[in-house]
């Protein structure tokens, strides 16, 4: 059963946001790197919104909440991400 977004943590949107940020797939070494909590990224895998891809990537598992996850990012954190 999927999460609504709006009832996670926010370190767990911070994370789906990051994830966003990096697209369709991320490289989950880079997000505990990024200063993620392992904790904060079960929400998002226990939910169904990220999966795990070949051991080390997350990948959204509907790709349209990639761009809507985009579409909710502050313009600020977008350009930090470049």
């Amino acid at each position: 059963m999927k999460l609504d977004i709006e009832k996670l943590s926010l370190e767990s949107r911070n994370v789906l946001r990051a994830s966003a940020l990096l697209g369709e797939r991320s490289s989950i070494p880079v997000l505990l790197q990024a200063g993620f909590e392992a904790v904060v990224l079960d929400p998002l895998f226990g939910s169904g919104l990220l999966l795990e891809d070949k051991g080390s990537l997350a990948r959204f598992s509907d790709p349209k909440l990639v761009t809507e996850e985009k579409d909710r990012t502050p313009w600020s954190m977008k350009r930090q991400s470049q």
